[in-house]
């Protein structure tokens, strides 16, 4: 059996840049600066790389680690020896008279300036700070953990740099912008494609305003085999940089058919069949009126009410239509119009909650701060 070479970065491609919990989806664009959580470099050298490695930030540029994972990436959980306090770690009189002020750290401002200049590794600078903290070792242990997280996070100059995949975009997009993605969360988007039943050859209708990401997933999902039409505003389908990040080659590519919603929906019927728009779309729009799809996708800014209503004629019997909205009075609405005009069978709206839990010895907790609502479904089958 033949192996298959590793995939490596190449010039204009693009990558998911990772940095002490913060990511990013940058292309790898000669001379273009990239600016994560504050900090400012360059991804020329990346190109000829293999993707999962760790890269540190040199004057601004990537250089490659000679180290698997560097320690300051695990540093938290792996302090040299002779620093840890012996103290209890539910010890709260441990912390209850620390002052924290300047005066604490013996390590200067200039004396940090100097090490960076001399391109001290983040390694040492965290060791050196540790090392000059006056009040470290009489922290708790739980303080202790915290005080180095937080130099980590400032001085570490490691970045971890991933090829982008479905769940990836969906964490990054999600984490960069929630209302861009219409809310909806990595387990919904889940369920969402669970209930579409999608599977290679399938014939998929979908309108969509989450950056491409569900037409993402279900191009991969049909692997060249079937069609996935997207609907689409205006006469270019722009907004779609997941379908774009994932490089899917041309004879996977190939089952993405966008078609503008007016030439679907006809509101332009005054309109010159032969104008360049129509030219361009027509095998797509004769796809569409073809009909028969097995699932109708709808994620959108345009009111669900109406896109379901209109589309539902284009879905063959025994096809699933999967609705997501942010808002489930909308769902509502849908849910009963559709029950009352006995098309749609098995119809169900739900919802899922998910909640990042903090893994730590003693501190198993959940997290402080989450989003609290990822959207609602609403799901059926079609019948006659």
């Amino acid at each position: 059996m033949e192996m298959k070479d590793e995939p490596t970065i190449k010039e204009g491609c693009f990558v998911i840049i990772t940095r002490c919990g913060y990511s990013r989806l940058c292309r790898v664009v000669p001379g273009k600066r990239i600016l994560l959580h504050k900090t400012a470099f360059y991804l020329d050298n990346l190109v000829g790389h293999s993707f999962g490695q760790y890269f540190e930030i040199v004057n601004k540029q990537l250089q490659i680690c000679s180290n698997t994972i560097p320690e300051s990436v695990v540093f938290s959980n792996n302090l040299p020896d002779g620093l840890m306090s012996d103290s209890d770690s539910n010890s709260e009189e441990a912390n209850g008279n620390l002052e924290e002020n300047a005066s604490n750290q013996m390590v200067t401002g200039e004396e940090m300036a100097e090490m960076k200049k001399k391109g001290t590794s983040s390694d040492e600078i965290i060791r050196t700070l540790v090392k000059g903290s006056l009040s470290f070792k009489r922290k708790s242990t739980f303080a202790q953990s915290k005080y180095v997280q937080r130099k980590k996070l400032k001085h570490s100059e490691y970045v971890l740099v991933l090829k982008p995949t479905i769940r990836l975009l969906a964490d990054v997009f999600y984490a960069k912008n929630p209302e861009k993605m219409q809310y909806l969360r990595q387990d919904a988007f889940a369920m969402l494609l669970a209930k579409s039943n999608i599977y290679p050859g399938a014939r998929v209708l979908i309108v969509e305003d989450c950056c491409g990401l569900i037409s993402a997933a279900i191009v991969e999902k049909m692997n060249g085999d079937g069609i996935c039409l997207q609907i689409h505003r205006g006469d270019q389908c722009q907004s779609k940089p997941c379908l774009d990040a994932m490089d899917f080659p041309e004879n996977i590519l190939q089952t993405f058919q966008p078609i503008p919603i007016s030439l679907a929906f006809k509101e332009n019927e005054n309109e010159d069949n032969g104008t360049s728009i129509f030219t361009k779309c027509e095998q797509k729009l004769q796809e569409f009126e073809k009909g028969e799809f097995d699932s109708l996708i709808i994620a959108s800014r345009f009111d669900p009410r109406i896109l379901s209503e209109k589309l539902l004629s284009k879905i063959k019997l025994s096809g699933t239509i999967v609705i997501y909205s942010a808002c489930i009075q909308v769902l509502l609405e849908c849910f009963r119009k559709l029950r009352s005009s006995n098309q749609v069978l098995n119809l169900e709206i739900m919802d899922t909650f998910m909640r990042y839990y903090q893994i730590l010895p003693n501190r198993t907790r959940p997290e402080m701060n989450g989003h609290v609502s990822c959207g609602y479904l609403l799901s059926g089958i079609v019948a006659e």
